[in-house]
């Protein structure tokens, strides 16, 4: 009978993994954050160069040589690289970019059909990202972080778009990084 208990157990726990699994899968918007899809993002620089978030070749091919610093990596394991331009800097591991952040008005972050500047004013997220917006930027003398859930498909990833502000509800920073910890 001990063989029979077990199967009752562990069908009691994956029936709850795959609930839980589906409610955190439709979280995005009950988490106070709208989603945006992997593929609708990328940065373009002065010049009209693009990088879709994809390799650090790519990246130096479309915003030309980078000053590039190896560091230990102890969350991951190994070595990350550090891109560094004016206004931007990329995080690689194995090839893969981990973080990117926007400092510059050279810049711009491409959100699907709209893209965000360093000094835009904020106001021009609430239309294309309004839960999002409500959560983080409504007040932006209380809050100054607007942030936005990554999915690839349907699939919700530990990956997020952050938006910072200044009092003014002036964008000072955007990045999109992965949750590697």
């Amino acid at each position: 009978m001990p063989c029979v208990k077990n199967i009752k157990y562990l069908t009691v726990l994956f029936l709850l993994v795959i609930g839980c699994t589906k409610a955190f899968a439709q979280a995005g918007v009950k988490l106070g954050m709208d989603m945006i899809q992997y593929k609708q993002i990328s940065v373009k620089n002065a010049q009209g160069k693009t990088f879709n978030l994809s390799t650090a070749a790519r990246l130096q091919q479309a915003f030309g040589k980078a000053k590039v610093v190896k560091q230990a990596d102890e969350v991951l394991g190994g070595y990350s690289y550090k891109y560094r331009y004016d206004g931007l800097k990329a995080y690689f591991h194995d090839d893969h970019v981990q973080d990117l952040t926007i400092t510059g008005k050279a810049y711009q972050l491409v959100l699907g059909k709209h893209s965000y500047r360093v000094g835009d004013d904020s106001k021009v997220l609430r239309t294309q990202f309004p839960v999002s917006y409500k959560a983080g930027l409504a007040d932006a003398k209380v809050q100054r972080h607007l942030v936005m859930g990554i999915a690839v498909g349907k699939v919700v990833t530990d990956a997020f778009v952050t938006i910072s502000c200044d009092a003014n509800g002036r964008i000072t920073e955007m990045s999109v990084s992965e949750n590697n910890n």
